[in-house]
Order: C-alpha cells, then structure tokens, then sequence
C-alpha cells in the first residue's frame, strides 16, 4: 500500500475495487486517514454490487466523516480522457472541502485499464505530490 505527501501534506492515492466489497474500502479509509474519496467512474451505478453505488457509498463514508464526491469528467478508458475533460476535473478538485488525502476511486482493479492514473498525475501535480497505486 503506498501514497505519497506533498511538501504541504497533502495525499493523492488511487485505489480499484474490481471485485471487492465495501469492507476493503472501509479499512483502507480507517488505515491511512483518507478525508475524501473521489469517485472517477463514468456512472456510479455498479452493476455487481450495492457497495458501489453512489448513495451507499455517500452514507457510508459520511458516517465516517469522509467527503464523498463524484468527477464523471475523470471517468473514460486511459486513451480517451481529454484534456478539457482532466481540466474539467482539475476545477472540481479545487472544490473539495478537505483534500488533505484524496483517494481516487474506480471499478478497474488494474490501474493500466483506467484513467485513474492519468488523473492521479494531474491532481498530484496541482498539490505538488505524487501518486501512488492502492490495491
């Protein structure tokens, strides 16, 4: 498991859930401090499970004082995420309440079949840090 500050503190991971349950997600959260989860796929529906769906995850990571927040904007296979799309986003994440450890999240278990990284990159970029694969 890896992440990596910023010259300020700030975190930037990445973390797949493929075909993993809601349990993985909550112990990566309580393990290393995440303050907001990012949720980069292009629908928030999960077809597989529950565990994935936008409103629980909204609940569930509320109730353990984690900002919940969606950017469809990062959310295309790794060939097709525009730059408009990553600038787009990039805004987004200027939003955030509490970005001192933001954990992108997408279905793809393999990071190489996402835009996550892409994403990472960019976002690491704007806090001066890198990023770093959860899995």
């Amino acid at each position: 498991m890896g992440d990596t500050a910023s010259t300020d503190g700030r975190i930037v991971s990445t973390f797949g859930y493929g075909n993993r349950d809601f349990s993985w997600l909550h112990g990566l959260v309580a393990l290393t401090g995440v303050t907001c989860v990012v949720d980069i796929r292009a629908s928030t529906k999960s077809r597989w499970s529950s565990d994935w769906r936008e409103d629980n995850l909204r609940e569930r990571l509320g109730g353990m004082g984690v900002e919940y927040v969606t950017i469809p904007e990062f959310g295309h296979v790794k060939e097709d995420l525009e730059p408009r799309n990553v600038q787009a986003g990039i805004l987004r994440i200027k939003e955030i309440q509490n970005p001192q450890h933001i954990l992108l999240l997408c279905a793809e278990k393999d990071e190489r079949r996402c835009s996550r990284g892409t994403a990472g990159v960019a976002i690491a970029r704007l806090f001066g840090s890198q990023v770093r694969t959860v899995s």
